[in-house]
């Protein structure tokens, strides 16, 4: 029986089939006497913490590192190359079954290995794990099994890796075990998945029955207002008038989150719409199912799915899992949550619960610099459906200080309040549900030596001066903050055609704080950055940390404001990031805010090198290259900047 794969976008078709090493035969044949009275499963999803999947090593002696979140909910890990070290299941039933395994920056090698029962190899092929970039899960089918007979399939942690891969870890997600008769080709098929928590399966609802269901939805919806965006982002509650619910929903409560729910197959909720994007937050439980989005351009009559499995060990809301971007302007829309009426072990129910949804409006506010013209401020249409210029007229000023309002309800359209010669416009936003309970910043950076300017994270970590000091203050770590510290973290900048970078609107960054799990929070309009937990009327510090620079105390100490004032739109242009504290692949690309010996070595050993993981690392111009021009960026890093956190 010849199994064969066909490697993603190439041409060609080679063979999966490899030889198993002596070790290995031993270890089937040894594991066929083991597993010989445990019971066969039957179609189904067995997840990494299914009572069916069996580890080895076992118990006390085990190498696993089990229930980590990601995948369907959780994954199981292990690097230790030992003879048997692996996962497997028993089966059968089927002519089709598929194993996912995490990729990531920091993955080594593994063997799948599908076996008969007391009898030949199917499948025996080693799959490179390592990725890089974010982690995502990868799912690879294997189809022309017998139905009638008995199998195992086995993940085996070989233990080795490839060179740029900073270490050797495999982590399992799950064993899906398929119903009825695949396609009888002699194919296996390798099937990415885009996201760690997007599931590849199919979920019972064909694409023709899922046209026919929106074409109804059409006539019902003829006569629906269309919602159009305002500027920036608009929040719709999942109980506004504007989302129309199908089937029976019930309403619940976690906290102050709102949402509401429904389990029966087909029920939907939807929303007619024009914008620029179109993000669905929905709610993950022990309890719920799968959910199928449909974005319908109505104008187009086209749709566009995604999939989603909303299990969760404990109840969380999704962030960027659903979400369609770079909408057309002109168009209308309609988003639909479907109700799938399945769920995946080890899930108690099918519910899809639903907490918002998220637009972002076809126009908005420019993030800098005005054009120095006497007429009123005239929006005029540029080549980016992005933006929309403004005239303005700034006098003798050589800048102008552009204060967008965000945060907390404020949505609707703001309203420019200009003084002609002065260096100040204040957008005022018509408030809808209230004022932002939390400081805001935006703050703009430069980096020494940046030749080219490619979009980067960075941290801004705020210190309470008062609590900090204390005496008994635990301090932090540069991964972890302190007592008092407050980390902001992976805050996506865009600079502009000056080299100035901004944190850019629309996107996310994660937050810190104490022992409370990381959360994740929207960059507002205008680039505004929301500093959740902290408190107005308080004295803090604040510093910026690149992603291969070492972290500089922008001011001392600043009383902050809630909402987004002025005094608090800072230019930081005057200090630009020193580069040097280069990101460790042997730790995960993980950095320790000293710039020392290690980050020479580090940025030494890739000079001349102009691609992957080398310039991530070490080439701290952005020109793609490590050269001499990286290494003097260092060395004036180490002669001026001696104090690191």
């Amino acid at each position: 029986m010849a199994f064969l794969v066909v490697g993603g976008r190439s041409a060609g078709i080679v063979t999966a089939q490899e030889s198993l090493t002596t070790g290995e035969s031993s270890e089937e044949g040894a594991l066929d006497r083991e597993d010989a009275a445990v019971p066969a499963v039957k179609p189904g999803t067995y997840q990494d913490n299914s009572s069916s999947v069996k580890y080895k090593p076992s118990g006390s002696n085990s190498t696993w590192i089990k229930n980590q979140p990601g995948g369907d909910g959780t994954y199981a890990s292990s690097k230790t190359g030992s003879p048997e070290n692996s996962v497997r299941l028993k089966f059968t039933g089927t002519n089709k079954v598929s194993v996912t395994l995490r990729k990531s920056n920091n993955a080594g090698k593994a063997k799948i290995i599908i076996k008969q029962i007391g009898g030949a190899v199917a499948v025996s092929q080693t799959k490179d794990l390592y990725k890089q970039g974010a982690a995502l899960f990868d799912t690879y089918t294997y189809t022309n099994l017998d139905p009638s007979l008995v199998y195992r399939v086995r993940v085996k942690v070989l233990g080795t890796k490839n060179s740029a891969s900073s270490d050797r870890w495999v982590g399992f997600d799950k064993f899906v075990i398929f119903a009825g008769t695949a396609n009888p080709t002699n194919t296996p098929t390798r099937i990415p998945t885009a996201t760690p928590t997007e599931d590849p399966d199919d979920d019972g609802i064909t694409e023709a029955e899922e046209a026919a269901d929106e074409l109804v939805l059409d006539a019902e919806d003829a006569g629906v207002a269309v919602f159009e965006a305002g500027q920036g982002t608009t929040t719709i509650q999942e109980n506004d008038k504007k989302v129309k619910y199908k089937g029976t929903w019930s309403s619940g409560k976690d906290g102050s989150t709102t949402y509401k729910r429904a389990n029966v197959k087909k029920n939907n909720a939807r929303i007619k719409f024009k914008a620029k994007s179109v993000k669905v937050i929905l709610r993950k439980s022990p309890d719920a199912g799968r959910v199928r989005v449909v974005l319908r351009n109505l104008t187009a009559k086209t749709n566009t799915r995604k999939r989603l499995n909303l299990y969760a060990a404990k109840v969380a809301y999704t962030t960027d899992e659903i979400f369609f971007d770079n909408l057309d302007k002109n168009a209308t829309y309609r988003v639909r949550v479907y109700v799938v009426g399945k769920h995946n072990s080890p899930s108690t129910g099918n519910y899809v619960g639903i907490d918002k949804f998220i637009f972002t409006g076809n126009v908005v506010f420019p993030t800098a610099g005005p054009t120095n013209t006497p007429s009123g401020p005239t929006p005029t249409p540029g080549d980016d459906d992005e933006l929309t210029k403004f005239d303005l007229p700034i006098g003798d000023t050589d800048s102008l200080t552009i204060n967008i309002g965000g945060g907390g309800g404020a949505t609707g359209t703001p309203t420019p309040t200009i003084t002609p010669g002065g260096p100040t416009l204040t957008a005022t936003p018509t408030p809808t549900g209230g004022a932002a309970v939390n400081p805001q910043v935006r703050f703009g950076i430069k980096i020494q030596g940046a030749e080219g300017i490619p979009d980067i994270k960075v941290r801004l970590k705020i210190v309470d001066l008062v609590v900090a000091a204390e005496s008994g203050a635990a301090e932090g770590s540069c991964q972890a903050p302190g007592t008092g510290e407050y980390f902001y973290k992976d805050i996506i900048m865009s600079a502009d055609s000056n080299g100035v970078y901004y944190p850019k609107e629309g996107t996310s960054f994660k937050v810190l704080y104490q022992e409370i799990d990381p959360v994740d929070v929207p960059v507002e309009q205008g680039g505004w950055v929301t500093l959740l937990y902290a408190s107005a009327d308080k004295s803090y510090s604040l510093s910026v940390k690149g992603e291969k620079q070492r972290s500089t105390k922008m001011v001392n100490k600043f009383v902050l404001q809630n909402n987004n004032p002025a005094a608090q739109n800072f230019d930081w242009t005057a200090e630009p990031l020193a580069g040097g504290d280069l990101p460790d692949p042997a730790s995960n690309l993980g950095q320790d805010c000293i710039v020392n010996a290690a980050d020479v070595s580090l940025l030494k050993s890739r000079m001349g090198k102009t691609t992957g993981e080398d310039l991530i690392v070490a080439d701290l111009d952005y020109n793609n290259i490590v050269n001499a021009a990286d290494n003097g960026i260092m060395v004036v890093t180490l002669s001026t900047k001696p104090d690191d956190e």
